[in-house]
C-alpha cells in the first residue's frame, strides 16, 4: 500500500465513477480499477458497491476513508514542513557577472553558518525578466533595466582588455583603444537582447572591425581570444580565469567609460526569512554598506533610493 493507491482510492470514492475518476487522475480506466482492486487484495475485504460503472463505499470503505485522508493530510503536511525546513535553511543569491565582489562574503556567512545551503545564479542578463523577488539577495550592474530596484552602490567593475598573449599591444600598461581600430574582436551577446555595453559604447565611437564574432559562452568567449588572435573585453570581476591563462594579457583601459557600476540589493524584509535577515545585516556589514543604508534612510523623504525592491 502507498499513497498512490490511497489517492486514487480516494477520488474514485468521492466522485463514485471509474470513468470521471480516471479522467480526473490521467489515468486509463483498467489502471484504476486494477489499483483498487489491488487495495482491497491487500486489506483483505472489499471496501466498494459495484452497480455498473457506480461505486459507492460500503461500511469498510467508510471507515477506510477516514483513515486514508487522515494518513494522507499528514503526509502532505510532513512534506510541507520538510520543504519549509530546507527553506528556512537556504539563501537565492541572483548575480549579474560580478560574482568576485560578493564571493568572500557568501564563505564568510557559511563559515558562521555550516549546513547552510546557498543557491547562486550567475546566468542573469539585464533585462526586464529578472526579478528580485526570485532572490534573497541580487547583484546586479546600475543599468535602466534595474531602475525599478532599490539598491546599494557595490562598487565599479572596469573592463579589461582581452589580447593574445603574442599581440603587438600585448604588454601596454594602459591601452587606447583608438590603437585597436580594425582589429578582430569576440563580444558577449546571449540569445535575447543583451549585448555587452562594450560593443555598444565601441560602436558609439566608430571603432571598426575587421572581424567580429558573438557569443554567449564565456568558456568560448576566453578560447577565441586565447587561440583565433581576436580581442575582447572582461569584466575585472570576471577575469580570474583570463589571468590564468598564458595565452592571454589583459590590458587597462584609457577610457573610464568601459566600467560599469555595481549594485546590490535585498527583498523587503517582510519577505525574508529570518536566516535571510540575518544575512543581510552580515552582508551590509561585511561591505561596509551599514552606514550607507543609515544615510540613505534619511534622505528617503528626498527620494533617494535604499535597499529592497521598488515593486516587492
Amino acid at each position: 500500500m502507498n499513497t498512490t493507491q490511497l489517492r486514487y482510492f480516494i477520488t474514485a470514492a468521492q466522485l463514485q465513477n471509474l470513468s470521471r475518476a480516471a479522467a480526473l487522475l490521467h489515468l486509463s480506466q483498467p489502471s484504476l480499477s486494477k489499483s483498487i482492486s489491488r487495495l482491497e487484495e491487500e486489506i483483505g475485504v472489499p471496501l466498494f458497491n459495484r452497480n455498473g460503472k457506480k461505486l459507492t463505499l460500503n461500511a469498510q470503505g467508510q471507515r477506510f476513508m477516514e483513515s486514508a485522508s487522515r494518513i494522507l493530510k499528514e503526509a502532505d503536511h510532513a512534506v510541507t514542513e520538510i520543504q519549509e525546513m530546507g527553506r528556512a535553511n537556504s539563501l537565492s543569491i541572483g548575480i549579474f557577472e560580478a560574482e568576485s565582489m560578493v564571493q568572500d562574503c557568501l564563505c564568510a556567512f557559511s563559515q558562521e553558518h555550516p549546513g547552510i545551503r546557498f543557491h547562486i545564479d550567475c546566468s542573469l542578463e539585464p533585462d526586464d525578466s529578472v526579478d528580485i523577488n526570485n532572490y534573497d539577495m541580487l547583484v546586479y550592474p546600475s543599468s535602466p533595466a534595474f531602475d525599478k530596484y532599490k539598491g546599494y552602490e557595490l562598487g565599479t567593475d572596469p573592463y579589461l582588455l582581452a589580447l593574445p598573449a603574442s599581440h603587438p599591444l600585448a604588454r601596454t600598461p594602459l591601452i587606447q583603444l583608438s590603437r585597436l581600430e580594425g582589429a578582430s574582436f569576440v563580444f558577449m551577446k546571449s540569445r535575447g537582447t543583451w549585448t555587452e555595453l562594450p560593443f555598444k559604447l565601441c560602436s558609439a565611437m566608430n571603432l571598426s572591425f575587421s572581424v567580429q564574432c558573438f557569443t554567449d559562452s564565456r568558456s568560448m568567449h576566453r578560447y577565441m581570444i586565447a587561440n583565433n588572435h581576436l580581442a575582447g573585453f572582461v569584466p575585472e570581476s570576471c577575469s580570474g580565469l583570463y589571468r590564468s591563462d598564458p595565452k592571454i594579457a589583459l590590458l587597462h583601459i584609457s577610457d573610464e567609460k568601459f566600467s560599469k557600476k555595481m549594485m546590490l540589493c535585498f527583498k523587503r524584509d517582510k519577505h525574508l526569512s529570518d536566516l535571510a535577515k540575518e544575512f543581510k545585516r552580515f552582508t551590509l556589514d561585511y561591505m561596509h554598506l551599514v552606514q550607507q543604508e543609515t544615510e540613505n534612510s534619511e534622505k528617503s523623504k528626498g527620494g533617494t533610493p535604499h535597499a529592497d525592491s521598488k515593486n516587492t
